[in-house]
C-alpha cells in the first residue's frame, strides 16, 4: 500500500501551450509499468479551457465541482457539472473547460501508451511520451 499524503504533491499552472486561462493541475497518480493510469485534478478558472486535442487511448472527465463547456469535432457544445462523468474514445477531438462564469474542477484519468520495445536488448522498454 502506498498514501500520498494531502498536500505533499505541488499543484503547478498548467502550460499555455495546452490551455487558454488560468488552468491548475494537480497530480493524484502516475502508475509505472505495466499500469498506465494517470489520473490529475484539474482546476479551470472561469473561461479557461483546453486546445483542441486526442489521446490515443482516449480519456474520462469526473467533474468534481462547478460547471464547464465541453465539445468533440463537429457536435454541439454541452453543458458539463460536478457529478458528470464524460469519456472521449481514443482519438476523439475535442476541448473541455469552464464556463464563461464559472469554475469547474474535474478528476482526469487516462492510459498512457505501453513502452515500446527496443529493436535491441529485449525486454528492455523505452520511456513512453506524456499524453496531456
Amino acid at each position: 500500500m502506498k498514501i500520498i499524503a494531502c498536500g505533499s504533491v505541488p499543484t503547478i499552472i498548467a502550460p499555455e501551450k495546452y490551455f487558454t486561462g488560468r488552468v491548475l493541475q494537480t497530480p493524484i497518480i502516475e502508475k509505472e509499468a505495466p499500469a498506465r493510469l494517470r489520473a490529475t485534478l484539474v482546476s479551470f478558472e472561469p473561461g479557461a479551457r483546453t486546445h483542441w486535442h486526442t489521446h490515443p487511448l482516449g480519456q474520462t472527465l469526473y467533474v468534481t465541482s462547478g460547471a464547464g463547456l465541453a465539445q468533440t469535432w463537429g457536435g454541439p457544445i454541452q453543458e458539463i457539472k460536478a457529478g458528470d462523468v464524460i469519456s472521449f474514445e481514443p482519438g476523439e477531438k475535442h476541448w473541455h473547460g469552464a464556463g464563461p462564469k464559472t469554475i469547474r474542477s474535474a478528476k482526469r484519468s487516462m492510459s498512457r501508451r505501453a513502452p515500446a520495445l527496443r529493436r535491441h536488448g529485449a525486454g528492455r522498454s523505452s520511456r513512453s511520451r506524456r499524453a496531456t
